[in-house]
């Protein structure tokens, strides 16, 4: 019998890869405990917040697993133009191997709810706020001001995440490349 911890892991797993993928309200909690093999009594159990508190820690991980590879990246990466090249590769291998149904992880749940939920908008917050954070602390240490790293590390993050959305709208990975070249130019 699965642990109470790897049931709880899991549910957060799968209701990240839904929400990813069809959005919140098109994410029912039936179909999160039945992906997830979840057993029904223990659901609220360890979510008593209900599908609003799995959200918000859905959001989390998935940060912190983008923010993990964001990393990795970053500790290969010779400079900022290669950095974003790198970063740019993984959304494409996402992309194409979800056939366009997995975008940012962040980014559904956030444009269907950041204004109706404080704690799923604070928690988007967060995340974009984790990834701008460890772009600027890259680009700092390749010889950028601090401030001036923020903002560009904020303007590739933004950058990107439309570059995403369009890449799916599109089923073409064309738009993350196109926003490649233009991060690129700019960096260095």
């Amino acid at each position: 019998m699965p642990r109470s911890t790897d049931a709880r892991a899991k549910a957060v797993r799968t209701a990240g890869l839904l929400f990813q993928e069809q959005g919140y309200a098109a994410t029912g909690l039936t179909e999160i405990i039945e992906r997830s093999g979840s057993p029904k009594g223990s659901f609220y159990f360890h979510f008593p917040g209900g599908k609003e508190q799995l959200a918000v820690e859905a959001l989390t991980a998935a940060g912190e697993s983008v923010a993990e590879a964001l990393r990795g990246l970053a500790a290969r990466a010779p400079g900022p133009a290669r950095l974003v090249r790198d970063y740019v590769k993984l959304q494409e291998r996402m992309l194409e191997n979800s056939g366009y149904r997995q975008g940012c992880p962040v980014a559904t749940v956030t444009l269907e709810m950041a204004s109706e939920s404080e704690p799923i908008r604070a928690a988007a917050a967060g995340v974009f706020a984790l990834w701008s954070g460890i772009l600027a602390d890259y680009l700092v240490r390749h010889g950028h001001r601090p401030g001036d790293a923020a903002r560009s590390a904020e303007h590739i993050v933004a950058t990107l995440e439309g570059a995403l959305l369009l890449a799916r709208a599109q089923q073409s990975t064309k738009p993350l490349r196109n926003a490649a070249r233009t991060l690129t130019a700019t960096l260095g």
